[in-house]
């Protein structure tokens, strides 16, 4: 089964460090019980979520977020990788 991707032309796609990517949603669980659920970016077309749990940033940033308890869905927020528990990918029917 192939996976769609929209392919437009970003604007900024003629910059150097410019790298394509695909959302993925994931559920994440921190060291402190803190449950959330939203997208990390990988690679296109074939990044996994591991890939960027494992480089060397610090913060692993995520967007379309809600935190359990919180009616509020946060366009970005970044996550502190060293509090996160657990993390896996998630279809959007499991929600």
């Amino acid at each position: 089964m192939s996976e769609k991707f929209e392919d437009t032309q970003s604007p900024r796609a003629d910059h150097p460090d410019f790298v394509r990517t695909k959302p993925k949603r994931v559920r994440i669980v921190l060291s402190d019980g803190t449950r959330c659920i939203g997208n990390v970016h990988v690679q296109w077309p074939d990044g996994r979520v591991s890939d960027i749990i494992n480089d060397q940033r610090s913060f692993l940033p995520m967007t379309d977020v809600v935190v359990e308890g919180d009616r509020t869905q946060y366009d970005f927020l970044t996550v502190r990788k060293n509090q996160i528990a657990m993390i896996y990918e998630i279809r959007r029917a499991d929600e």
